[in-house]
C-alpha cells in the first residue's frame, strides 16, 4: 500500500557540493522545497521543522539564516499589530539547478549493448569483449557462496 505522505527529494549538485553548507542545512533545504510542492512555498514553523529533525529551534535558526545569507531561500512574513503570524518559505530553485533535457543525447539500444552485468565483470578487463563467453565465468559451489555472504 502507497502512503500519501511519502515523497523523496532530488538534491542538486549545487546544493550537494556546496561546501559551504553544512549536511544539516542540505537536507533542511530539500525538506523545504519538499514541502513547497504544493504551493510553492511552506509553512513550517521553525518548532515543526526542529522536532522533523530531533533538533532544538535554535538550531533551526540558524540553519535557516544560512540558506537566507546564500540566497538558497527567502523568507516572507505576515505581520498583525507588529507581531509575525504566518511565515512562507520560498526555495529558490534557478534553471542551473537541474539539467536541461536539451542536453541529453538521443541513442539507441545498441549503444548499450555492452552495458550489462555480463559484460561489467573484473576478470574481463582488457579481454576482447565480442569474444567473452559465459562459461569463463567462475562457479560457486553452495558452501562458497554462503561462506561469502555468511553474516
Amino acid at each position: 500500500m502507497i502512503n500519501k505522505n511519502d515523497s523523496f527529494s532530488i538534491i542538486p549538485h549545487t546544493i550537494l557540493f556546496n561546501n559551504g553548507l553544512t549536511s544539516s542545512e542540505k537536507l533542511l533545504f530539500c525538506y523545504i522545497c519538499t514541502l513547497s510542492n504544493k504551493e510553492g512555498f511552506s509553512f513550517a514553523t521553525n518548532k515543526y521543522l526542529a522536532q522533523k529533525f530531533k533538533v532544538t529551534t535554535r538550531s533551526i535558526n540558524l540553519w535557516l539564516k544560512k540558506l537566507e545569507d546564500k540566497k538558497l531561500i527567502r523568507a516572507e512574513y505576515e505581520y498583525k499589530d507588529k507581531e509575525i503570524v504566518k511565515r512562507k518559505l520560498y526555495p529558490y530553485l534557478s534553471k542551473n539547478h537541474y539539467p536541461s533535457r536539451n542536453n541529453f543525447q538521443e541513442s539507441n539500444e545498441t549503444d548499450f549493448n555492452y552495458n550489462n552485468i555480463k559484460y561489467n565483470n573484473i576478470n574481463n578487463i582488457g579481454s576482447n569483449r565480442k569474444n567473452f563467453k559465459l562459461e569463463n565465468q567462475r562457479h560457486y559451489t553452495k558452501e562458497e557462496y554462503d561462506a561469502m555472504y555468511d553474516n
